[in-house]
């Protein structure tokens, strides 16, 4: 082998090459690779080393810091590929506001799993920064910090990819675990109840849209006339709300499978043509004061709504006039699906209306749902089968 092999450490191992001879000194070349991982693993990537540089392909091991590597990450890799605006500038502020100034100044071949749990377990400690961009002592949540290892987990397996380094070292670490936020949802008689209380209301069609349809509040208030066709009683979900104000910021739907077609009941179309009137009579009175966005739901000038806004001046105040649970703007998503379930409408067809990826993450969101189906399933089984005779 035109290599040797060193144990460093339990799972680290270093692979020295031999290059060749300097034909000027005669002097023998060697390049030292630092690898982890089993023995069988690190043979494999010994061997695979050797081949480059039968191929000619061999890349020296870079001495190139963690910080200048995700900056060529992001430059290189999220910008180019990444289509979603707002993902792209999430990846950035990670990067950019925590990463970086933690573990940047590190070699990226000298980062080890020890040292990324300790950033981990520093952020949960005391790793908010604030708007100048100076650490804080405020920790950061579980969440937060899960979301800061995707990010690194998702550029150090671009560095494997690139053959910058032998292993994703942050396979080896353990993130801090997620919480699942108990979500509060209405039975029928409450979301009623709601209904009834806003019908008089302006906002009426986007609490009715939202809670009949299911979709995300992003979808909501990105929605726009040209993906609705009240004649044939759908909309097609094309375009997000990422950023109200002024300048308000539009975004396409995350995955194909928000990309979707949802019905509307009869009452939805009903309702939403009487608000379009409405719209265009105002559109009308303003003239050139008018923005127009070609947006279904606006304030008074056809600006975007402000999600936040939504909720503190309408949404909460008719929570409160019904009597009903207190939920969040992203619950009425919550709700139409539970009451969709509850009506043992088909988990396929509530999975697909609300654009889930997939059936499981729709049968694990709302298995308080999916439990009392099961009931009924054994109800059914007990009438059907065991009434009027003893079982066994």
């Amino acid at each position: 082998m035109r290599g040797s092999l060193r144990r460093r450490g339990e799972d680290s191992w270093q692979f020295r090459v031999f290059l060749g001879v300097d034909p000027e000194t005669g002097k023998k070349l060697y390049k030292s690779h630092a690898l982890g991982g089993t023995k069988k693993q690190v043979e494999k990537k010994c061997t695979e080393i050797l081949g480059t540089l039968d191929t000619g392909s061999y890349v020296e091991p870079a001495k190139e810091t963690v910080g200048t590597y995700l900056a060529r990450w992001l430059r290189d890799y999220v910008e180019p590929t990444v289509t979603r605006t707002s993902t792209r500038r999430s990846y950035h502020m990670i990067v950019e506001r925590h990463l970086i100034p933690s573990l940047g100044h590190l070699l990226l071949q000298r980062l080890t799993p020890p040292l990324v749990q300790q950033y981990y377990a520093a952020q949960l400690t005391g790793g908010r920064v604030d708007a100048d961009g100076k650490r804080t002592d405020k920790p950061l949540s579980r969440t937060t910090v899960a979301h800061h290892h995707a990010v690194l987990h998702a550029a150090l397996e671009s560095a494997v990819k690139w053959g910058l380094v032998g292993r994703n070292v942050a396979d080896a670490v353990d993130p801090p675990r997620i919480a699942r936020t108990e979500m509060t949802t209405w039975t029928p008689d409450e979301a009623r109840r709601f209904l009834t209380t806003a019908e008089s209301h302006r906002s009426y069609p986007l609490l009715l849209l939202a809670l009949t349809t299911g979709l995300r509040a992003g979808e909501t208030f990105g929605l726009r006339w040209q993906d609705v066709d009240l004649d044939a009683g759908t909309l097609a979900v094309q375009q997000t709300l990422e950023k109200a104000g002024p300048e308000p910021r539009f975004g396409t739907p995350k995955t194909k499978k928000s990309r979707r077609v949802v019905t509307l009941s009869p009452r939805v179309v009903a309702v939403l043509r009487q608000h379009k009137a409405r719209q265009n009579a105002d559109r009308l009175t303003l003239g050139p004061g008018w923005y127009d966005f070609g947006l279904v739901f606006t304030v008074f000038d056809g600006k975007p709504l402000r999600p936040g806004n939504f909720r503190r001046d309408v949404l909460d105040p008719f929570i409160h006039k019904a009597g009903v649970p207190r939920i969040r703007l992203h619950d009425l998503r919550h709700s139409c699906a539970t009451l969709l379930l509850g009506a043992n409408v088909h988990p396929k067809i509530v999975s697909e209306r609300l654009g889930h990826s997939n059936i499981g993450i729709t049968m694990d969101l709302y298995s308080h749902a999916t439990m009392t189906m099961q009931r009924e399933a054994a109800n059914v089984i007990e009438t059907s089968l065991l009434a009027g005779g003893n079982a066994g």
